[in-house]
C-alpha cells in the first residue's frame, strides 16, 4: 500500500505526523480538511476514494513554490545520480534512450510530488487585507455579540470597519501601480478590466444532440476536430516524384555534436511554456540545471546520431481551447486543439529545427525573399524589397528579388 497523505505536511497541532493513511486503491488522496476541524490537537484527516466503475477526472497536478526550489533540484539530483550516463550508450541504441527518459521521468515525479504541492484551488485572503482591518473586524464582531445588531456603538464600529476597508484597498491599488517597473506589470494593470472566464463552458450539440458531460464532450471533440482525417485524405500521387535526386536529398550537416551552450539556449534559455504529460517546465528545468544539463547533452547528441525522436516525447496533452471572436461555443468549430508535449522535447525540437534553418540557409535552398521563420529576418526585410521593386533597381542592384516566380517567394 502507497502513503495517501500531503508528504511534509504534519498532522497534529506541535508540528508532528502521526495519523498516516495508507490503500492500495489508485488515485486515493488525503489531506488536511480545515472545514471538519474538531478542536483537538489532532488534524482531521479527510480521505477521498474514486467511485467504482467510472474513471477519475481529476488531474492531480503537483506545483513547486519558490522556496522549495532547491529542495526540488537537491531531490531531482539524488534520482538522476542513480541513472546512466548517455555518452556510454552505444550509438543508435534507442532502447537505452527510451528507458533513460522512462526512469528520469520517474525521478522527476516523485521529486515533484515529494516537495511540491497539490495545484488545488484554495481560498486565501484578500491581498489588501491588512492588520487593521483584521482587528477592527474582530471589535466589531465582538461588540455585536454582547450588545446586538441594533446598538449606536455597533453601528458606529461597522462604519469604523468599512472605512478601514476602503481606505486599505485604496492603499494597496495605489501602491501597486505606483510599483509597476516592467512591461509584463503594466500589461497586467490594463488588462483589470477584462472579465475573466468564470461560467463553465456550454454543452456540445452535434446533428441536434445535447452533450453535457465533461468525458462526453472531450470524447465529441476529439473525434470531430481531432480524428476527422484520415489515410483517404492524402494525395494520390507524391508532388516530389518528378524532382531530381539532388534536390530531394540536399547535403543538410545538421547532426552535428551539440555544445552546451547551444542545448542551454534551446531547453532553459527560452519563454516558460505550459508543461507536458511528464510534468516538466522550464522554471523547474533551470531550477536543477545545474544536475542534469551534462546528462540531458549527452541524450540530445545521442538523439541527433541516432536520428531517432524518443517515444516518450511523442506523447502530447491535447487541450480544447475556444477561438476568439466565436459566440456560439456549443459548435466544435468553436474550439481549436494545442498539443502539450515535454519541455526536454521541445529543446531537442527547437535545436534540430534551427540546425536545419541554418543548413538550409548556407546551402542556399531557401528562396531569398523567404523571411518568416528564419533568424535575422522580419517585416523590415520584405519592406526593403518592395522599396528595392518600387525604385526599379535591376536584377544586380536587388538580389534580393531575383527567384521571384520560385516556391517560397512573395
Amino acid at each position: 500500500m502507497a502513503y495517501t497523505g500531503q508528504a511534509g505536511v504534519p498532522t497534529q497541532r506541535a508540528g508532528h505526523t502521526i495519523d498516516l493513511v495508507f490503500s492500495n486503491v489508485p488515485f486515493v488522496a488525503t489531506e488536511i480538511s480545515e472545514i471538519l476541524h474538531s478542536g483537538s490537537d489532532h488534524q482531521t484527516l479527510l480521505t477521498k476514494v474514486p467511485g467504482r466503475g467510472s474513471e477519475s477526472l481529476d488531474q492531480f497536478h503537483y506545483r513547486v513554490p519558490k522556496n522549495s526550489l532547491t529542495q526540488f533540484a537537491g531531490a531531482l539530483h539524488i534520482a538522476a545520480s542513480s541513472l546512466p550516463d548517455p555518452d556510454t550508450f552505444a550509438d543508435g541504441d534507442i532502447v537505452s534512450i527510451d528507458d533513460w527518459i522512462s526512469r528520469f521521468n520517474e525521478g522527476w515525479l516523485d521529486a515533484l510530488q515529494t516537495t511540491g504541492k497539490l495545484d488545488r484551488p484554495t481560498g486565501r485572503a484578500a491581498p489588501w487585507w491588512t492588520d487593521q482591518c483584521r482587528e477592527a473586524r474582530i471589535r466589531w464582531h465582538r461588540l455585536r455579540r454582547q450588545q446586538g445588531h441594533e446598538n449606536e456603538e455597533v453601528m458606529e464600529l461597522r462604519k469604523e470597519f468599512l472605512r478601514t476597508v476602503r481606505n486599505a484597498k485604496r492603499q494597496y491599488w495605489r501602491d501597486v501601480i505606483d510599483g509597476v517597473e516592467t512591461d509584463a506589470q503594466l500589461y497586467k494593470i490594463v488588462g483589470w478590466h477584462k472579465l475573466g472566464p468564470r461560467l463553465k463552458s456550454p454543452p456540445l450539440v452535434i446533428e441536434g444532440v445535447q452533450i453535457e458531460g465533461t468525458k462526453e464532450k472531450a470524447q465529441a471533440l476529439a473525434q470531430n476536430i481531432i480524428q476527422r482525417f484520415s489515410s483517404a485524405d492524402d494525395l494520390e500521387e507524391d508532388p516530389l516524384q518528378d524532382w531530381e535526386e539532388a534536390e530531394l536529398n540536399p547535403d543538410l550537416d545538421c547532426v552535428g555534436e551539440a555544445p552546451m551552450e547551444e542545448v542551454e539556449a534551446c531547453t532553459v534559455a527560452v519563454r516558460s511554456t505550459s508543461p507536458g504529460v511528464d510534468r516538466t517546465t522550464v522554471r523547474l528545468l533551470s531550477a536543477c540545471w545545474w544536475s542534469i544539463k551534462n546528462a540531458v547533452r549527452g541524450l540530445f547528441n545521442k538523439c541527433l546520431r541516432a536520428a531517432y525522436y524518443p517515444k516518450a516525447w511523442k506523447l502530447a496533452e491535447v487541450v480544447m481551447i475556444p477561438k476568439p471572436g466565436k459566440k456560439d461555443l456549443s459548435s466544435c468549430r468553436s474550439y481549436r486543439p494545442i498539443a502539450l508535449i515535454s519541455c526536454l522535447g521541445k529543446g531537442l525540437e527547437r535545436l534540430v529545427a534551427r540546425r536545419m534553418t541554418w543548413s538550409a540557409l548556407r546551402g542556399r535552398l531557401i528562396s531569398p525573399q523567404q523571411a518568416g521563420a528564419l533568424p535575422k529576418m522580419a517585416a523590415t526585410d520584405l519592406v526593403g524589397v518592395l522599396s528595392t521593386m518600387q525604385n526599379g533597381a535591376s536584377n544586380e542592384e536587388g538580389h534580393l528579388y531575383s527567384d521571384i516566380g520560385r516556391p517560397g517567394s512573395i
